[in-house]
């Protein structure tokens, strides 16, 4: 089922939406590279090879959407920001369906990940390709969270960082 309640976002979801966001670019900001798959503990790292092979999975020359959510947990939440939340694998799929219509291919091109316990983190560019056109990046860069449960990923939440233009003076 998927939930896409444009300007209906409660101020619980909005916190929740902005803190977690919060936390994955400050921890990505201050840990930076330090905290790579070889400064995490052993589950830690295998949080991060979850998800980047789940990430990996997007990158297939024709991409299976079942192979895609077989990363993820039955009960699978994926939110996009305000924008829409997917609950379970099937909402996923359907969702999955619209981004890779007309013969597109998407990059997930992660730039920096870390994990704490059972949390995972990143940056990423998406870029998109249709009908074998060139890739454009969708909007910019985005940050994820990724909350592992018994090995699948339970929980994605998306938010897109936004960039600073350069000021015309100093």
């Amino acid at each position: 089922m998927i939930d896409a309640k444009p300007n209906t976002v409660t101020r619980r979801q909005a916190l929740t939406i902005g803190g977690m966001g919060t936390v994955a670019l400050v921890g990505l900001a201050s840990v930076g590279r330090a905290a790579e798959i070889s400064d995490s503990n052993e589950a830690e790292k295998k949080n991060i090879a979850l998800v980047n092979a789940f990430c990996k999975a997007f990158n297939d020359e024709k991409p299976d959407l079942q192979k895609i959510v077989s990363y993820m947990t039955e009960d699978v939440i994926w939110k996009q920001g305000a924008l829409a939340t997917m609950k379970g694998r099937a909402a996923v799929v359907e969702k999955l369906g619209t981004i890779f219509k007309d013969n597109a291919r998407v990059e997930l091109l992660v730039i920096d990940t870390f994990a704490r316990g059972n949390m995972v983190a990143h940056t990423r560019v998406d870029t998109r390709s249709v009908n074998g056109g060139p890739y454009t990046p969708y909007a910019g860069p985005i940050g994820s969270v990724f909350y592992i449960r018994d090995g699948k990923i339970a929980e994605w939440l998306e938010l897109l960082v936004p960039s600073r233009k350069p000021s015309a003076s100093p």
